[in-house]
């Protein structure tokens, strides 16, 4: 994964935390709101559409932005990381119970596209299409759904109890239970 990607998914957050530790809550309100309409525009610009994740993101963080605009609490537009985890938590935990886990479904329908794009590393893409493979994002989906509900957890208690820092460190904690959660996975093998 490139990690401009990431930067960009964190961007906001990151604005946000920024100029309201250093300026106002509105400046980092309005930072962030722009940093969203930036992101969407760049989806645009090198996807050629702007995806569901980024509308999905960018009206999160903009409803989120005005609550905290209009109670005058960064606590808000904070608790948008925790709805997030929650959403996709549910969603990856409900396909995985309902026996349809969406992180294998997405490898089978986009089979083509993932191997044309890794079309420089043939093996790399060979192996995503291997029945492991298919079997382990089957148990990630059910992993990922569970870790997200913990990261939820994680934001929200970080956004009501701690400053901007550990906010972000809080946010950015779902990479380490991505991790932890793909280990899981392989011993539900």
């Amino acid at each position: 994964m490139n990690i401009s990607f990431i930067l960009i998914g964190l961007a906001p957050l990151i604005i946000f935390a920024l100029l309201d530790s250093f300026f106002s809550l509105k400046a980092g309100l309005i930072g962030a709101a722009i940093a969203v309409l930036i992101e969407a525009a760049m989806s645009l610009h090198y996807l050629g559409e702007i995806d569901k994740f980024t509308i999905y993101n960018a009206l999160l963080v903009l409803a989120f932005s005005g609550l905290a605009w209009k109670f005058k609490s960064a606590r808000y537009f904070k608790l948008q990381p925790s709805l997030v985890s929650l959403v996709f938590g549910a969603y990856l935990t409900g396909s995985y119970l309902m026996g349809s886990p969406i992180l294998s479904e997405f490898l089978i329908k986009y089979q083509t596209q993932l191997t044309e794009a890794l079309a420089d590393q043939a093996q790399l893409a060979q192996q995503m299409q291997s029945p492991y493979f298919l079997k382990l994002m089957s148990e990630a989906t059910f992993t990922f759904g569970i870790l997200h509900f913990v990261h939820a957890g994680i934001t929200a208690f970080a956004a009501i109890r701690f400053g901007n820092l550990i906010w972000i460190l809080a946010r950015t904690s779902i990479y380490v239970l991505m991790f932890i959660g793909i280990i899981w996975a392989q011993f539900r093998l």
